[in-house]
């Protein structure tokens, strides 16, 4: 007997997963809030999106070393202690950690899927999608730079006159 399967163009969600504990002073990240906000399905597993959110959290924690030193010497024992706006009764530090983590995630990700194995063939569509992803890809560090700026109360951009 022959039974009918129905193909989806997207695989069915994960199961949760745990969040991914971080140094006790820069948050936890939530692996499902990643995977709701951007759409992440089980062709990205939780044990490499896990990775991913691993290496995106040294990344970045090592990218605020210096600033969280001073954080932390003016005697601010988390990243949710200093003093910031707060959105939805949340610190917007959070949120731009958060952000910072998230866009590292989804550059090295793009990528990594950028392999021409997966690109459409015929009429020129490969080189416009790849285009398409590396513009993606630049505007994932961009959002990595701007979120860290930021975190920190600095400029996003820095302009000199030569």
């Amino acid at each position: 007997m022959l039974v009918a399967q129905h193909h989806t163009a997207n695989p069915p969600d994960i199961p949760d997963a745990a969040p991914v504990a971080n140094d006790g002073w820069f948050p936890a990240i939530d692996l499902e809030q990643i995977k709701r906000e951007w759409r992440f399905d089980s062709t990205v597993s939780d044990e490499r999106l896990r990775r991913e959110v691993l290496d995106a959290m040294v990344e970045i924690n090592e990218r605020l070393s210096d600033w969280q030193g001073a954080q932390r010497a003016l005697g601010f024992a988390s990243l949710a202690e200093v003093p910031a706006t707060r959105v939805d009764g949340e610190p917007a530090k959070l949120r731009h950690y958060r952000r910072a983590v998230a866009a590292t995630v989804l550059a090295k990700v793009a990528a990594e899927y950028r392999d021409v194995s997966t690109m459409p063939d015929g009429a020129g569509k490969e080189a416009r999608v790849k285009a398409a992803l590396m513009v993606r890809i630049d505007d994932f560090w961009r959002d990595v730079r701007w979120a860290l700026a930021d975190l920190q109360e600095r400029r996003r951009t820095i302009v000199e006159l030569i």
